[in-house]
C-alpha cells in the first residue's frame, strides 16, 4: 500500500469523486429537455456521443490511475456506509431512468 492511499486526504477526495456516478443520469434527461425546447431531434444522440465517444477519449488521454486502492483497502471501503448508500441511490436512480426512457420510447414521439 502506498503512502498516498493511507492518507486521509486521499480518502476525502476519492470519497466525493464517487459522486461522479450521478453524471450519466443527467445526460438522457438533458438531451430530452433540449429536444423538447428546441425541436431538434439530433439531441437524442447526445448521450451516445458523450458516453461512447467523449468519455473513452478523455479516459485514454488521462491514462491509468496509479493511486487506486489496493485489495485490502477496497474491502474496507465496501463496509463503509457512504459507499453502500451511494451504490443503492445510484442503482435506484438508474433503474428509474430506464423506466422513464422506456416510457419516452413507447410514447413514439422520437424520430430518427
Amino acid at each position: 500500500m502506498t503512502s498516498l492511499t493511507n492518507s486521509p486526504n486521499w480518502m476525502h477526495w476519492k470519497r466525493y469523486g464517487f459522486l461522479l456516478g450521478f453524471l450519466p443520469l443527467a445526460l438522457p434527461i438533458g438531451a430530452w429537455y433540449r429536444m423538447e425546447n428546441t425541436g431538434w431531434e439530433i439531441f437524442a444522440w447526445l448521450p451516445l456521443v458523450i458516453i461512447f465517444g467523449l468519455v473513452p477519449l478523455v479516459d485514454r488521454l488521462m491514462g491509468n490511475d496509479l493511486n487506486n486502492p489496493e485489495g485490502d483497502v477496497i474491502f474496507s471501503l465496501g463496509e463503509n456506509l457512504w459507499y453502500s448508500a451511494l451504490l443503492v441511490v445510484v442503482v435506484s436512480l438508474q433503474l428509474a431512468l430506464i423506466f422513464w426512457g422506456v416510457g419516452v420510447f413507447a410514447d413514439g414521439s422520437l424520430g430518427l
